[in-house]
């Protein structure tokens, strides 16, 4: 019974620390950012997980076009027996499809180098991880709970796959950041302890990123065009 008992607690305290999250977390902090502490929750069309730092008095009606940089990873990730480098570089580059299409079709002002009123865009992947998922309330039940118990130690439950994006806006001329920004996006979670990571997992969290940049990339062009006149 003590022990039944202290598992209800410990599952509770995951649930509560699951919804009450909003900033992102030390052990996630990858250091391309220089400063987490700065950056706020925002709100996304998706729905997705992000967090937003502008620079005081930064107005993108001051700059007339974007560079924009591929996504990398960085660092670039280990492969595990659930991941692999093959499947990781085919998701990077489908990322980076994405990224394109919707600059693109925005119509946003692109430059191949940087000069006097372009911004660069450099984005990341700053983490790939595998972690399982948080058990459900539903779950802080004792019949429930054993059986969530055993579940565990048969590698049955379902695996969460996080990928964490962080990005800079940057002034191509002085170096200076404009924007910074942390996005932490899940791909479809995988069945068990064996499934592989495969590309159709993240079409969700690829078409989430399509819905956000579609409205990011419009914003901005709009600011830059009235920038211009």
């Amino acid at each position: 019974m003590i022990i039944l008992r202290t598992l209800c607690v410990a599952s509770i305290c995951a649930v509560i620390t699951a919804c009450t999250g909003t900033s992102v977390k030390e052990e996630r902090q990858s250091g391309f950012i220089q400063n987490y502490t700065q950056l706020e929750a925002v709100e996304l069309p998706s729905e997705t997980q992000a967090w937003r730092w502008v620079a005081p008095g930064f107005n993108p009606r001051d700059y007339r076009a974007v560079r924009v940089l591929p996504v990398v990873y960085k660092p670039q990730p280990e492969a595990g027996d659930q991941i692999s480098a093959e499947v990781l570089a085919q998701i990077r580059d489908e990322i980076n499809a994405v990224l394109a299409a919707q600059v693109d079709a925005a119509e946003v002002p692109l430059r191949s180098e940087n000069g006097a009123g372009v911004l660069t865009l450099r984005p990341v992947i700053s983490s790939v991880s595998l972690s399982l998922q948080q058990m459900k309330i539903n779950e802080v039940i004792p019949i429930r709970l054993l059986l969530s118990g055993a579940e565990l130690a048969l590698g049955k439950r379902d695996q969460d796959v996080t990928f964490l994006f962080e990005y800079q806006l940057v002034d191509s001329l002085t170096g200076e950041v404009m924007v910074s920004g942390v996005r932490h996006a899940n791909t479809q979670p995988l069945s068990d302890d064996k499934e592989q990571l495969q590309v159709q997992h993240a079409k969700v969290m690829l078409d989430k990123l399509k819905q956000d940049l579609a409205q990011n990339f419009g914003v901005l062009k709009q600011e830059l065009e009235e920038g211009s006149n």
